[in-house]
C-alpha cells in the first residue's frame, strides 16, 4: 500500500461494467492513489466505489473506447489526451493486472509542461529555419548585386580614359578611311564622326 500512496503517477482501479455481450458500459473506480487527486484536483474519497458515468456525468465515449481495446485484447495501450476544460495534456497508460477478469488499471502522468517545452521548440526551430532562409537570401542578393557592380564599376572606371582615346583616334581612323575610299565606319556613315 505504501508503494501504491508513493507513486508519483495518478493510478486508478477500475471495475468495468459491460453489457451481456462484454461491451463497456461504464467502469467503477475501486481505488485511487493520493497522486490522482494531487494530478486532477479530484477528491478520492467522491471517486471510489462510483461509476465513471455517476462521477461524471459529461464524460464523453473517449475513455469507454480505449479501455474497451484493452479488455478485448487484454493488451496494454498508451495514448497521450488532452483534457480540454482544464488546457493539460496527460500521458495515460491502461493495462490489465491479474487481479480480475474485469478489473483493469489506468496510470497517468501529467505531461503539460513537456507538451508546452515541445511546442516551444518547434516554433523556435521554425524561427531558425525562417531567419537561416532569410540569411540565405541576403548572401545571394549580396552576390548578385557584387556580380553587377563588378562590370558597372569596370565601364564607369574606364569611359573616361575611353572617351579620350576616342576623342585622338577617331579624326586618324576617319582620315585613313577617307584616303582608302571607305564611306563609313560599320554601318555609320563618316560624316557622323
Amino acid at each position: 500500500r505504501q508503494l501504491f500512496d508513493g507513486l508519483m503517477d495518478g493510478y486508478a482501479f477500475y471495475e468495468a461494467i459491460l453489457d451481456d455481450d462484454g461491451k463497456l458500459l461504464d467502469y467503477k473506480f475501486l481505488d485511487v492513489n493520493p497522486a490522482y487527486e494531487r494530478i486532477t484536483g479530484i477528491d478520492i474519497e467522491k471517486l471510489r466505489g462510483r461509476s465513471i458515468r455517476d462521477a461524471f456525468p459529461d464524460s464523453d465515449d473517449f475513455w469507454l473506447k480505449h479501455y474497451q481495446q484493452v479488455l478485448l485484447t487484454k493488451k496494454a495501450i498508451r495514448f497521450d489526451y488532452h483534457y480540454k476544460p482544464t488546457g493539460r495534456h496527460y500521458s495515460v497508460r491502461c493495462f490489465m493486472p491479474d487481479l480480475g477478469e474485469n478489473n483493469f488499471c489506468v496510470t497517468f502522468t501529467d505531461i503539460t509542461e513537456r507538451v508546452r517545452a515541445e511546442r516551444n521548440v518547434e516554433a523556435h526551430r521554425r524561427q531558425l529555419i525562417q531567419a537561416d532562409k532569410l540569411a540565405s537570401l541576403g548572401t545571394l542578393v549580396a552576390g548578385v548585386a557584387h556580380e553587377i557592380n563588378n562590370p558597372n564599376t569596370f565601364i564607369t572606371l574606364n569611359a573616361p580614359m575611353l572617351k579620350d582615346l576616342w576623342e585622338m583616334s577617331s579624326p586618324i581612323l576617319v582620315n585613313h578611311c577617307r584616303s582608302a575610299g571607305i564611306d563609313g565606319i560599320g554601318m555609320v556613315p563618316l560624316e557622323v564622326y
